[in-house]
């Protein structure tokens, strides 16, 4: 067996999901990817859940993935832009795939079209992801 971290550090994006954004399945208008594990805050007492309210489908916005101030880096899984309760849900393993599939097709656009991952329209992001069988959030 191996010992890994739960927590490690977050960056700063150019926004930041709260628990609240999450737990009330916030639908972000960049929205990339789904989250959909419930709250998993483990400390000194054990572990505390905090399911998700039946139909509440989190969303994950591009510019949780964009760190504060850059212009082309993006980052996926656990280090996500997040406060720490929202974290504990979003780092889980199938949200950080669907970030990092987002984020790999928002890279390939931004390098194909010159553009800054924030610049490329959010439409083609998810035309291409579709077209890979992701599921994509449906925006209002």
């Amino acid at each position: 067996n191996e010992t890994a971290s739960r927590e490690t550090y977050r960056i700063k994006g150019e926004t930041v999901i709260t628990v609240d954004d999450y737990t009330s399945g916030r639908v972000f208008e960049d929205a990339l990817s789904y989250s959909f594990y419930p709250i998993d805050l483990h400390d000194e007492n054990g572990v505390k859940p905090k399911h998700l309210a039946h139909g509440v489908v989190p969303t994950i916005p591009r510019r949780a993935l964009i760190p504060k101030g850059s212009k082309n880096i993006m980052v996926a899984g656990r280090c996500v832009s997040s406060d720490r309760l929202a974290n504990s849900a979003a780092r889980v393993q199938a949200s950080s795939m669907g970030m990092g599939q987002a984020a790999a097709v928002t890279a390939v656009l931004a390098a194909q079209l010159n553009r800054t991952p924030a610049e490329v329209p959010l439409a083609k992001i998810h035309e291409v992801l579709k077209q890979h069988q992701a599921i994509v959030p449906e925006i209002a």
